[in-house]
């Protein structure tokens, strides 16, 4: 009897270690797999720093050409994406929200990714405009295909994705910017940017503080991240539309009152230095000598 329980010990023991050893096997074989995508479908990323095949970190740097806003305004922000390293750009998704259904969701568009120029050779930003509503998200075109030559020069591989580094200003260690943190000069030499909110305030927005909020969400070659940043937006109430004129009107006031209180004034004065104040004060200074 012993020996049949000596004997289950050893199996149990035995069973428990080829489970560890073949668990520790599954998660090696994870690891090598993770290793092969990180170093396969992401390196066409085609960064130019040597620590660029290491899991990305990324931000979004907001750009609005306005926050304070009157009621029906038109108003864009443009959205960078700044960072360096691994991501699936793939993956990326953008989302945004407007707080309190502030925008005219029939007179505003956003615009993203890549365009091509008529001959292929060239891209800038905007190939795809949607309707922009109060919230809603979007997935960044990650890639596009080129002729074999840009600039003059050819180059290695015929796809031109987000995050890769920009090739022709790599004299230095600006070859460091990549694609979603630079404005691009497209055909006529237009500007464009990764991401555009050309938006408009409903005309019966109420005046107050109101917030947009960006979030950003990709895989970094190893695990899912995301970025999130908010700007304010104020809508502007009536004083506050018409301030300029107001001070203008304030000040306006105060001179005319100035010049109201000149008359009188200079009337006061005129009486004093006239003998119509002086004679009775004589009249007094005598009295009182008399009675001393």
């Amino acid at each position: 009897m012993k020996n049949l329980q000596c004997f289950s010990g050893v199996v149990s023991k035995i069973v428990s270690l080829l489970t560890s050893f073949l668990i520790f096997l599954c998660c090696q074989v994870k690891a090598q797999k993770n290793d092969e995508t990180l170093n396969s479908v992401y390196t066409k990323l085609n960064q130019a720093a040597p620590t660029s095949q290491n899991p990305g970190s990324y931000s979004q740097v907001i750009n609005a050409s306005s926050t304070k806003l009157f009621p029906g305004d038109s108003f864009n922000i443009e959205h960078f994406i700044t960072g360096y390293g691994q991501v699936d750009y793939r993956s990326v998704k953008l989302y945004y929200s407007f707080s309190a259904q502030i925008i005219d969701t029939i007179n505003s568009k956003v615009t993203h990714s890549f365009k091509l120029s008529k001959d292929k050779s060239e891209f800038s930003w905007g190939g795809i405009e949607q309707t922009m509503y109060n919230s809603g998200y979007f997935i960044l075109r990650g890639a596009i295909t080129l002729k074999d030559t840009i600039t003059g020069r050819a180059i290695n591989q015929s796809y031109y994705d987000d995050f890769r580094s920009k090739d022709d200003i790599e004299k230095d260690r600006s070859f460091m910017a990549i694609n979603t943190e630079v404005v691009i000069r497209g055909e006529d030499n237009k500007r464009s940017v990764p991401v555009k909110f050309n938006a408009k305030l409903k005309d019966d927005v109420k005046p107050g503080d109101y917030l947009a909020t960006f979030t950003l969400t990709y895989f970094n070659g190893r695990e899912w991240t995301s970025d999130r940043v908010q700007t304010e937006i104020k809508v502007l109430n009536v004083f506050e539309r018409n301030e300029v004129i107001i001070q203008w009107t304030a000040i306006f006031v105060a001179v005319m009152t100035i010049f109201s209180l000149v008359k009188p004034v200079l009337e006061f004065l005129k009486w004093v230095f006239s003998k119509k104040f002086w004679k009775p004060l004589k009249k007094i200074r005598k009295f009182m000598k008399l009675k001393n």
